[in-house]
């Protein structure tokens, strides 16, 4: 997911999109670190979601195992 880099449209994003996908789906987040909001998204996103990464600190990846 890459875009709007505010917490409230990456949450929006993420209920509309998986929903449409199967368990065990990627889903990539980039600029996980562009701000203050973003990182506090993140950290909302990865507490959710037992298996995740962060990539050179920019990018964080979740599988969706979890609903949102």
């Amino acid at each position: 997911m890459d875009g709007v880099h505010r917490s409230e449209w990456v949450f929006k994003q993420l209920s509309t999109l998986l929903p449409t996908m199967k368990p065990g789906g990627y889903i990539l987040f980039d600029d996980i670190n562009f701000s203050d909001d973003m990182e506090r998204c993140w950290q909302a996103i990865a507490e959710r979601f037992p298996r995740r990464a962060v990539i050179e600190r920019r990018v964080g990846l979740i599988r969706t195992t979890a609903t949102f």
